[in-house]
Order: structure tokens, then C-alpha cells, then sequence
């Protein structure tokens, strides 16, 4: 990555760890080409986004994430189209959605939530909360997009 965290996400306690998680989930990313690694990139990235002091690295964070979250819809349909584990169609459905809502497609992110609440075993609870945390707290990492900024 080569900048100085601090100048990048401002004089926050936790910017030094917010880097060197996002430089870990790119690592995993680029290493696995998996969509676990990949959709919490791209979720770091918006967080990181979200609190850069300077403009320009916001903005790329920003664009950083929605070409991610690109490469994770392909990964997810990939897997869609071929034979995914049992155990895996939530995460994969959850992903998709999660995909999507960071693109700004809502209605397809919520159709990807209702096809995984659909489940036959259903889902567990905690998975479904914990899917709504992650899009409520993205939520507000989006409405801050350098890109709508003047």
C-alpha cells in the first residue's frame, strides 16, 4: 500500500488496524479469488472510504470497492452456475445481495436476501442478523460516497 494510515484515514485510534485489515483481506483476495475475502474488502474499503481525510483517497477506496464488489458477483454467479456446497448457498445468496446493495442495486440485493431466507434448511438466525448488521452499518458507509461530494 505504501501511504502513511494516518494520513490516509485521518488521526483515528484504529487506522492503523483498519489498514492493515484491508491489506489483509486484499492479500487473501488476490491470493484465494474467493468471495468471503473479497466482499469484506470491499466493505473495508467503504469503511475506510468513509473516514479518509483527503478526497483523492476516499474516492479511490471508493471506486476500489465497487470494482471488488464486481469481481465478487462473478465469483458468486460462477459458483451459482456450477454446484455450491450446501452449507454454502447462504453465504453465497448473502454475498450476492450484499454485491449488489454496494453497487446500489437494492431491488436485486433484495431479492438475493429473500432467496436466501427461502433456504430449505432455513438459515439460522444469527446468520440472517448478522447479514442485516452488515448492510445497515454499509448503508451509512455509502450515503458518505465521495462521488455524490462536490
Amino acid at each position: 500500500m505504501g501511504r502513511n494510515p494516518q494520513t490516509h484515514v485521518g488521526s483515528q485510534p484504529g487506522a492503523k488496524l483498519l489498514d492493515a485489515a484491508v491489506f489483509a483481506y486484499e492479500k487473501g483476495f488476490y491470493l484465494k479469488n474467493d468471495y468471503y475475502n473479497g466482499i469484506n474488502l470491499a466493505y473495508l474499503l467503504n469503511l475506510r472510504a468513509s473516514l479518509a481525510a483527503d478526497k483523492s483517497d476516499a474516492i479511490t477506496d471508493f471506486v476500489l470497492a465497487q470494482r471488488t464488489r464486481r469481481r465478487v458477483i462473478a465469483i458468486c454467479e460462477g459458483i451459482l452456475a456450477g454446484k455450491a456446497l450446501p452449507g454454502e448457498m447462504y453465504w453465497i445468496l448473502a454475498t450476492l445481495a450484499e454485491g449488489w446493495f454496494g453497487l446500489g442495486d437494492k431491488a436485486k440485493a433484495q431479492s438475493y436476501l429473500d432467496q436466501a431466507a427461502a433456504l430449505n434448511p432455513a438459515p439460522a438466525d444469527w446468520m440472517k442478523d448478522s447479514s442485516a448488521q452488515q448492510l445497515a452499518r454499509l448503508e451509512t458507509y455509502l450515503a458518505n460516497s465521495p462521488l455524490n461530494k462536490e
